[in-house]
């Protein structure tokens, strides 16, 4: 059987917009909530003991760089490039802490609800491991936060975008325009989306999936940012992209363990075959890996299963489909122009000459 070709990951190029005034005083009402999100969260992030302050500075920075993005045309062509250099380093920085915080708290559950007592030794060890790479991460995200005051971007952005007195008159008069670029964007990130739609019956195509799901989240973003426009229309939408990234995710989470604890064990090995100068307190750790190893494939099928399933159903409901449709028929009639005057009529070819 032919094997489908893997997309490359890059989004469709976003359309081309002419700025407004309505759409732009509603992408910085977008922008600057979004940066206002951000500053609570920095105090708690550098101490770096409520692994929930990392997780929402994440997401926030996620949320702003696809804002950046969406009202492009609002914003000085050379300023964006700039700021979204300097939250991405910010959001992968954050990424790879929350990633292992995550892993982190997964094991130190197995370790206490697991029944037999022989698999322990070897989940805290590998918990030591990567509490050990937790601490290193911290000063990454660390250098990345001074990095970031440094440049001063969010004041930057927030003194270009304050808003001004008329702000809701000028969203009224960009409501059109505004409804539309919704479709666009959302559009887009659909298509994204089902770009890698072909994978879904093919769990083997780890790296498609985990694709699939950076596009779901993309789209949940998009949804996020002109949500207030629908009252609560986009309700459903949002849950099931919600759905979609994080059983994609942990599908992705299950992948990474698979992959690399082998890799993990034999590192383990030598090590301990260095320091004792044979490899017999091995045997004590191994039967934990190896339980690990077993849990997380069984986990992963489950979770491929749960998503499968969900997937069926909203094919069968037509549900992204009807996303297409509810936000294209929400596009209001611009207005009809007025006639213009009638042309007076030219006078007589006599009254011209006299």
């Amino acid at each position: 059987m032919e094997q489908p070709q893997t997309p490359t990951i890059e989004p469709p190029s976003p359309p081309k917009f002419k700025s407004d005034a309505g759409v732009c005083t509603f992408g910085a009402g977008v922008i600057l909530k979004l940066c206002r999100v951000i500053r609570p969260e920095v105090e708690g992030v550098r101490e770096g003991q409520d692994i929930e302050y990392i997780h929402r500075m994440r997401v926030a920075t996620r949320r702003l760089r696809t804002a950046l993005e969406v009202f492009a045309d609002c914003l000085p062509a050379k300023k964006i490039s700039n700021w979204q250099g300097h939250i991405r380093s910010l959001t992968r920085a954050l990424g790879e802490a929350r990633d292992t915080d995550v892993q982190l708290d997964l094991l130190l559950a197995l370790e206490t609800s697991v029944e037999d007592k022989t698999f322990r030794p070897g989940l805290r060890r590998l918990a030591l491991r990567l509490g050990q790479r937790r601490q290193k991460l911290q000063v990454k995200v660390l250098k990345a936060l001074d990095d970031l005051e440094a440049s001063t971007v969010l004041e930057q952005i927030e003194d270009r975008l304050t808003l001004s007195k008329d702000a809701s008159e000028s969203v009224e008069a960009g409501v059109p325009l505004l409804f539309q670029r919704s479709y666009d964007n959302i559009s887009r990130r659909l298509d994204e989306m089902f770009s890698f739609e072909v994978y879904v019956q093919l769990p083997e195509y780890k790296k498609e999936l985990h694709m699939m799901r950076i596009a779901a989240k993309r789209l949940r973003y998009t949804l996020e940012i002109f949500a207030p426009l629908y009252s609560d229309k986009l309700k459903r939408y949002l849950q099931a992209c919600r759905q979609t990234q994080q059983l994609l995710g942990e599908i992705h989470d299950c992948d990474v363990w698979i992959e690399t604890l082998p890799q993990f064990a034999e590192e383990e090995h030598q090590r301990i075959l260095k320091f004792y100068g044979n490899a017999r307190p091995f045997n004590r750790i191994n039967p934990g890996l190896a339980f690990f190893i077993k849990n997380r494939q069984e986990e992963r099928q489950n979770k491929y299963q749960a998503f499968l399933k969900d997937w069926r159903r909203w094919h069968a409901q037509e549900l992204w489909l009807e996303l297409r449709r509810d936000t294209l028929s929400a596009i209001p009639h611009m207005p009809e122009p007025l006639p213009l005057p009638e042309q007076p009529p030219l006078p007589p070819p006599d009254a011209q000459s006299g």
